[in-house]
């Protein structure tokens, strides 16, 4: 049998990696694409935009074996007609669920419709496609490391509790999200994926997302903040696109990954404190010591003083910066055991950002930090340099 993919987060870094891969890797495999519009383009437009720019893919290529469907995980039915939405269901045997959002700020109830209510929507798209003649295979949600809160020390991919509460509301609906997911595992075939933060390809630094760590370095690059309100000792867990595709990749070919979770994270060997990352984004910028402030002084006093006497970009910079804040006194650190099992003579590895910090940030300067495309060495290029 054909394998029929449907694909939903398409339009975000990682779903356009994942579709890039599958459409190298599996030459006979179709994909049904949900995507809605909005402020930036109709959902053809948009969808259209992904594959321009897919890596190492021919838009002509793709357009042949990518579908576009045009719905909104938030409404029942996706927002397709129920006889599409059955058409649909009865079509497709394989589902990877990564559309969300990722913000911070959002209120818990918007956060909620877009992670919840998006989840339990394609839960039930699913259940009608297992229902259906063909069946369904397996359905890979995409959660996040960052469902453990607030806990600190070394989480198990097989955690899961709320008992130690959420920095935000991502975190909170993300949670929720899963708990819903769960739910479901002893009748669907479900596997469930934790990324943690993930950043640009760890041999080339492209990325199309300049969020989470680049934030912070994009306003310190400028020289107009280097103060930190966290530990030095911190640590954090960043992962590169390749390893998280390739890992996913890996792990969903086999059946008995069904009924699990994986985390798609560096782990405790490979993971870097909140000071190897400053003293390394000295050295790449050129810039003054990062300043490591006490998190208590910073949140009751400096960062309410801040807000109110500056403005414009200058408060801008604060107000998202205190989005940030609680990572630097995170001590939570993830276990990847079932990752690691599953990758076992595959020649895929975890890497530390100590490894490619240097590749990837010199990347967000060469592009002024997206801005600008920059050219990239072909493969031609990369054969010479490796052997001179």
């Amino acid at each position: 049998m054909t394998d029929s993919y449907f694909l939903t987060g398409v339009t975000g870094q990682l779903g356009r990696e994942i579709l890039a891969n599958l459409l190298r890797t599996e030459p006979d495999a179709e994909f049904h694409c949900l995507v809605r519009g909005n402020q930036r383009g109709s959902a053809s437009e948009r969808l259209m935009g992904v594959l321009e720019r897919l890596p190492g893919i021919a838009a002509v290529d793709a357009r042949g074996r990518v579908h576009l469907v045009e719905g909104d995980i938030e409404h029942r039915l996706l927002h397709l007609g129920e006889e599409e939405w059955r058409r649909l269901a009865g079509r497709v045997n394989k589902i990877i669920h990564g559309a969300a959002t990722v913000s911070f700020s959002l209120p818990l109830e918007t956060a909620r419709s877009i992670n919840v209510e998006g989840a339990r929507n394609v839960l039930e798209f699913a259940k009608a496609a297992a229902a259906a003649e063909g069946g369904l295979e397996r359905l890979d949600h995409f959660s996040t490391c960052y469902v453990a809160g607030k806990r600190t020390g070394i989480v198990s991919e097989d955690t899961f509790s709320d008992e130690h509460g959420f920095r935000n509301t991502y975190e909170q609906s993300k949670f929720e999200a899963e708990k819903l997911v769960r739910g479901e595992m002893a009748t669907l075939p479900i596997t469930i994926f934790r990324p943690s933060i993930i950043l640009g390809d760890s041999k080339s630094g492209v990325t199309t997302s300049f969020k989470t760590l680049y934030w912070p370095l994009k306003i310190y690059q400028t020289g107009i903040w280097r103060m930190i309100p966290g530990h030095s000792d911190s640590h954090f867990d960043m992962v590169p696109i390749d390893f998280v595709v390739a890992s996913y990749t890996a792990i969903a070919k086999h059946d008995t990954s069904i009924g699990k979770t994986f985390a798609l994270a560096a782990g405790p060997d490979h993971d870097i404190t909140a000071g190897e990352i400053a003293t390394k984004a000295e050295q790449l910028f050129k810039r003054k010591r990062v300043i490591f402030a006490d998190p208590r002084w910073y949140q009751y006093v400096l960062y309410p003083l801040m807000y109110l006497v500056l403005w414009g970009r200058f408060r801008q910079v604060v107000t998202i910066g205190h989005e940030f804040a609680p990572y630097f006194t995170s001590n939570v650190r993830f276990s990847i055991d079932n990752t690691l099992e599953f990758l076992v003579g595959t020649g895929i590895e975890p890497v530390s950002l100590r490894e490619y910090f240097t590749k990837t940030f010199q990347y967000s300067i060469d592009s002024d930090w997206g801005r600008k495309d920059v050219p990239l060495a072909s493969e031609e290029d990369e054969d010479l340099e490796a052997s001179t």
